[in-house]
């Protein structure tokens, strides 16, 4: 598959589909919060419902006790209650009563208003109800019978509202009958009857409310129900979503239709724009084959603005450091011939020097006999010195030289300090440099090829020196640091001059072989001891200067062994902790990590695997000093 397809298949599933499933997810939400909102107003109806009808009852029933006691208060002999004065004692709910009679025991009746119904149940001006009767027992004169009030349902119901407003049905509970709709459909009754007895449970309270929802005439119906104590009545409100959710249903259709024509036009747009960018991806990939063919000057498309145009520049600059490399390759090789040729001078010249010193020597003894006069004792012991340091660096140009598969030892870097400090101590007191040495570094042990990293701490010495011909200072100091790409400990040997330093335009090409500033300086002495460090796995660096006239710094980088080292004598009770790694380049372009410590006490294991552990713990962001 192309870039170009996977984009646009990426753009789909990453953008059109959560889209499309946003949609799905809201309409599901909206439809859940329209059923949920429905399913409340039904309740609220219903229960608004049954609390007018219980107002109704109530009513009713006040209004036939007084009836009856009225009746009941009648004079002894009256043997029938009369109508004439019977107004004056219904009151506002008996006057709307279908009718109102007295029955006998006999089973005699008296009909005092309206007038008795032949059905018990019928459906009028779209609405159907049941015939709802009230009894009271009268007493006095006419103790024995009865007074009965009769009200159609639908009288008593407030069903009327909007369009919209849910459908009302009545069930006496106890019976199971309907008592009241307002509607005529029987087969809709059945329905709701059916639904609203398996919502109301085996058993109901009152005032208690319930939902439900069913089938009907091919779509959902749902309805809540509230009962009521006086009459057992539970009044039900139903009412169908089909068309609020046929309009959420229309308008989430609508936002699909819209999603997917905006995700065509879009992934449209993506591939015409794609085709044009993919183009210089086409050019940089040709001209990276182009390089793994050995062309290390192959075409590459214009710069432009954006990642793309990022990329050409940073693919730029990466063909650039691949001729670097081809360049370092190339110069490693030279210092390899020009280390061989070290290796064969040093030999050729050791021999000769041996016989001077022996020479030398026997004139020397001669001397001290009487048999060379004695003002030739001083020129012979300053030869025999020079002719000692002569032999000295040829040794360690000889160790320095060394091939690099021989095995590495462990070794301690401040003895390597100190003992080429005193092969050069000589040279800085006649030359006025002061030495300081403050090797406080809470462990120094390095597994490397101990000659090579003589020869490197040698050569950054004798640099020094050259810096300042009319004296000056160089304080070398160490100290442990935490190497920024492993972790691991690292300890640093920080050289610190007071020379004129180094000029920035320059500072990149210190470590090239052959390169030099000095009148008659060869230009290996850097790339050699640069190359001696990566060899023991080391590194050196150049510590960035804001200023030419504060000196240079450099700093040779060597790995801690995991080795426990027998403590050599010292006269310090504490030794600084953790410093910071320079982050100036240096041949490789590493970046140094500031990683400021404490001092901290040295105990006899401390480069044991847990004493590395210790040392890595012990490190903190803050310098601190512990007096």
């Amino acid at each position: 598959m192309s870039l170009r397809k996977k984009i646009i298949a990426l753009f789909v599933v990453l953008a059109v589909c959560p889209l499309l499933i946003l949609a799905w997810v809201s309409h599901w939400q909206a439809e859940g919060l329209l059923t949920s909102t429905l399913q409340g107003q039904l309740e609220r109806v219903a229960t608004g419902v049954g609390t007018d009808l219980e107002k109704k009852t109530q009513a009713i029933n006040e209004d036939l006790d007084a009836l009856a006691l009225a009746l009941s208060e009648e004079p002894s002999g009256a043997e029938d209650p009369g109508t004439d004065d019977l107004s004056s004692h219904l009151g506002q709910f008996l006057a709307e009563a279908a009718f109102i009679r007295v029955a006998d025991s006999d089973g005699s009746t008296q009909v005092l208003h309206g007038v008795v119904p032949t059905v018990d149940y019928r459906c009028e001006d779209g609405q159907s109800g049941g015939l709802h009767t009230v009894s009271r027992a009268l007493t006095g004169p006419l103790r024995g019978r009865t007074v009965t009030a009769g009200f159609w349902v639908h009288d008593l119901v407030n069903a009327e509202g909007t369009p919209n407003s849910p459908s009302i049905q009545v069930v006496d509970s106890e019976r199971g009958t309907l008592v009241f709709a307002d509607h005529c459909d029987q087969a809709r009754v059945a329905a709701v009857l059916a639904a609203s007895s398996a919502g109301e449970g085996s058993s109901g309270a009152e005032g208690e409310t319930g939902a439900f929802s069913f089938e009907y005439n091919g779509g959902s119906e749902f309805g809540a129900l509230a009962r009521i104590a006086d009459p057992e009545w539970t009044v039900t409100a139903i009412s169908s979503p089909r068309e609020v959710l046929a309009s959420l249903n229309r308008m989430a259709l609508a936002y699909w239709i819209f999603v997917l024509v905006l995700g065509f036009s879009t992934a449209l747009a993506f591939s015409i724009l794609i085709g044009r960018y993919t183009r210089s991806l086409s050019e940089l990939s040709r001209a990276a084959e182009e390089i793994g063919l050995g062309e290390l000057d192959p075409w590459l498309p214009l710069p432009s603005d954006g990642e793309l145009g990022n990329l050409t520049r940073a693919f730029n600059r990466m063909l650039g450091r691949v001729r670097h490399m081809m360049k370092q390759v190339d110069q490693s090789g030279r210092l390899a011939v020009v280390g061989q040729l070290s290796a064969y001078l040093a030999h050729e010249i050791r021999n000769p020097l041996s016989s001077i010193k022996m020479n030398l020597q026997r004139l020397k003894r001669w001397t001290d006999n009487g048999a060379v006069p004695a003002f030739c004792l001083e020129p012979l012991e300053i030869s025999l010195r020079e002719v000692e340091r002569l032999s000295s660096s040829v040794a360690g140009v000889l160790q320095l030289s060394r091939s690099p598969d021989s095995p590495r030892e462990t070794a301690s870097l401040h003895v390597l300090v100190e003992e080429a400090a005193e092969l050069l101590g000589s040279r800085f007191r006649k030359q006025g440099v002061e030495l300081v040495l403050d090797l406080d570094a809470g462990a120094d042990r390095v597994l490397v090829r101990p000659g090579q990293i003589k020869g490197v701490i040698l050569n950054l010495m004798v640099n020094a020196l050259e810096a300042q011909p009319k004296g000056g200072s160089l304080n070398i100091r160490s100290e442990l640091s935490r190497d920024p790409t492993t972790g691991g400990p690292v300890v640093g040997l920080h050289f610190k001059d007071e020379g004129p330093g180094v000029h920035p335009e320059i500072r990149d090409r210190i470590f090239e072989p052959f390169f030099t500033t000095k009148t008659g300086g060869s230009g290996i002495g850097l790339a050699m001891a640069s190359q001696a460090l990566r060899e023991n796995h080391g590194e050196l660096f150049l510590e960035p200067s804001f200023s030419t006239s504060s000196g240079s710094e450099f700093i040779a980088v060597l790995p801690l062994a995991a080795y426990a080292p027998t403590p050599r004598p010292s006269n310090r009770e504490w030794v600084s902790g953790v410093g910071s790694l320079p982050s100036g380049s240096g041949p490789s372009g590493q970046e140094g990590t500031d990683l400021p410590g404490r001092r901290i006490p040295v105990p006899a294991h401390l480069m044991s695997p847990d004493g590395l552990k210790a040392v890595l713990a012990l490190s903190r962001s803050d310098s601190e000093e512990v007096n």
